[in-house]
């Protein structure tokens, strides 16, 4: 997968220190991977869930969002980092 915007990870683990490794992890895997729809994602990642055309990843032992916009076309696959979140942001938040 071709994932756009990997700065928006990198912007918050230097606010949030510890989830650098899991983020990072996440990045890597995923960039090794080629998904073709949700059902494929969630065969990998069991908590990830799809809310309002959007994937949110739990990260770092549920304690964060990852938020990526997914496009699962035949040409170009991609995720697009929408937002990272705390449990209590995520809380808030409306897509």
């Amino acid at each position: 997968m071709n994932v756009i915007a990997p700065r928006t990870l990198a912007a918050f683990w230097a606010v949030h220190p510890d989830a650098e490794e899991p983020l990072r992890e996440w990045l890597r895997h995923v960039q090794r991977s080629d998904y073709s729809n949700f059902a494929e994602v969630r065969a990998e990642y069991g908590s990830a869930d799809w809310v309002d055309g959007l994937i949110v990843f739990n990260i770092g032992g549920n304690k964060y969002r990852l938020i990526v916009s997914p496009n699962f076309g035949p040409r170009y696959r991609t995720f697009f980092i929408r937002v990272v979140l705390t449990h209590r942001q995520y809380d808030h938040w409306a897509p």
